[in-house]
């Protein structure tokens, strides 16, 4: 009698396990915000994207919205299966779609934070964010964190409202944000650390002033996955530092990326301040 209950709890465990699987999809939908280019962000995410498709042995494709805007609701809307996501987009689809489950964060430096740089030319004779008055500004998109949310505020921190600039424009990626600078059709601009560090010795650019650190972007996943598949997946990243391709697959992303870490949702409350604080 024992026996025949064990083997049925066993044959039970199956069953459960099978129809996980069958509820599984076929392919993993991985969405990457479009902060930089599409040819730019498949050169950066293509990397982990294979590597996912070998850790979780299951295809894992790359797909890429045509604006910010497409992205947060692809994700709310749970057709993306892993999404890779900046802060002030994550505000905004929790405060639209309802809270997601999160699987890590991006780690830079050790560190599980950046920040945004407002930035000129190196021929500029401008020296502070105070100076920014009656200049013209490059902001990015503006749903982006870190070239438009974030330097706003700091620009109000000294006193600078939008109205107190000449001008300014809400550019498509950070890299336009650089060419602005680069080609003089603005005095100054602000993008993501990672940006200009990766640009401004090719394009001699100057900081004018970090930002306080941000909680770095996101890996969320659909409401759709199990919780086996969704474990699975957080597994991956979280031992991604030590695959022997690790250093390969991190710095295709970003030069100073280290790994992933874990996420909590509070991380963000910096930045939900920020938001709070930001008047238009």
């Amino acid at each position: 009698m024992q026996k025949a209950c064990f083997i049925a709890m066993l044959l039970l465990a199956f069953i459960a396990r099978a129809s996980i699987a069958a509820e599984e999809p076929k392919i993993l939908k991985f969405g990457a915000l479009p902060y930089i280019t599409a040819t730019e962000l498949i050169k950066k995410y293509t990397p982990l994207v294979d590597y996912l498709s070998q850790e979780l042995n299951m295809p894992v494709k790359l797909s890429i919205a045509k604006s910010y805007k497409q992205h947060i609701q692809q994700a709310g809307e749970n057709e993306l299966d892993i999404t890779f996501i900046g802060g002030l987009p994550y505000i905004k689809m929790v405060k639209q779609y309802g809270q997601k489950r999160l699987l890590v964060r991006y780690e830079m430096q050790n560190k599980p934070y950046f920040r945004s740089i407002i930035f000129v030319s190196n021929q500029s004779s401008i020296q502070s964010l105070a100076e920014l008055t009656g200049k013209r500004f490059a902001f990015g998109n503006k749903n982006s964190t870190l070239s438009t949310l974030v330097p706003r505020y700091m620009l109000q921190q000294v006193g600078v409202q939008l109205d107190d600039l000449a001008s300014y424009d809400h550019l498509s990626t950070h890299e336009d944000v650089i060419l602005g600078v680069l080609l003089g059709s603005c005095d100054a601009g602000a993008v993501a650390q990672e940006v200009f560090n990766e640009y401004k010795e090719q394009y001699q650019l100057r900081a004018l002033l970090p930002s306080p650190a941000i909680s770095t972007h996101i890996l969320l996943a659909s409401d759709n996955l199990s919780e086996v598949l969704f474990k699975k997946i957080q597994i991956a990243l979280l031992n991604l530092d030590g695959h022997t391709d690790a250093d390969n697959i991190l710095k295709a992303i970003n030069k100073d990326m280290t790994g992933f870490v874990p996420v909590k949702d509070s991380d963000y409350d910096v930045l939900r301040n920020i938001v709070e604080n930001v008047t238009d």
